[in-house]
């Protein structure tokens, strides 16, 4: 595939996503090839979103590409580049950006402040533990299938992996841990907890999904997995606005409290 640096693009072009991204890979690639080519930053009008002719989010203000590693420097100035209204290129709400946010959705000096309690969990002599952890166990399952050619991912390789602990063990430790996490997010004053405890939500959610899925693929045949998948998300998926008035309630009343 050879970028195609010829392609002309203009002020709506990046904003275009049924026409540019939708698009053939080389244009793509030959635009930002010839973004990438010069030194100043290219400004992109911005799309509103629609959803059946109601205008949801209205049109921003626009938006600049940085493609350059030297462009992209200016992450670290909190004067030139904003992290706090959004990681997205459309400016969200506060309140959405408050409740679907992260450190990543933060500048300085607040982000500052949680990164250094984030960060003890994170130096270099524990991250070399857990590298030295992640590599023996990964080379135990990938050595026992190496010679085998071609194999099935699921069962050869995610399954076993699963299996060294054990599909209920890992189920109830995610859920006990993302429960445990939950609660203690919800009624700490701590900031230090608060941090903690999203962190092991962070990491019982994909422990949960990625067992579950694996179970799942195992025990259903492909013919009907699709149907079943339909049902199993509409099901749970269904119940999110529930929760979530049942959560306004509560939040309305501990903070009336």
């Amino acid at each position: 595939m050879q970028p195609n640096t010829s392609f002309s693009f203009d002020a709506d072009t990046l904003s275009d996503t049924e026409g540019f991204w939708a698009g053939p890979r080389e244009n793509r690639e030959g635009l930002f090839t010839q973004l990438r080519a010069t030194d100043e930053l290219f400004f992109s009008n911005e799309r509103g979103l629609e959803f059946d002719g109601e205008v949801l989010i209205p049109p921003g203000p626009g938006f600049w590409s940085l493609v350059r590693h030297d462009q992209v420097a200016a992450s670290k100035q909190p004067s030139l580049f904003c992290s706090g209204k959004g990681s997205n290129i459309a400016d969200l709400p506060p309140q959405m950006l408050e409740f679907f946010g992260s450190m990543i959705n933060m500048d300085d000096p607040r982000h500052a402040r949680l990164r250094r309690i984030v960060s003890r969990g994170f130096t270099p002599r524990m991250l070399e533990q857990l590298n030295d952890a992640i590599v023996t166990q990964a080379r135990d399952v990938i050595d026992g299938v190496a010679d085998k050619g071609s194999v099935d991912f699921v069962h050869e390789v995610s399954a076993r992996l699963i299996a060294r602990f054990g599909h209920t063990a890992s189920m109830r430790f995610a859920v006990v841990t993302f429960t445990i996490a939950s609660l203690l997010f919800g009624f700490t004053t701590v900031v230090a907890i608060a941090v903690m405890a999203s962190m092991i939500q962070g990491l019982s959610d994909p422990a949960w999904n990625v067992v579950t899925n694996t179970v799942r693929q195992r025990l259903v045949p492909d013919e009907v997995f699709g149907r079943m998948m339909t049902a199993y998300l509409f099901i749970s998926w269904s119940m999110n606005p529930v929760g979530a008035l049942a959560g306004g309630i509560i939040a309305e009343r501990v903070v009336a409290s």
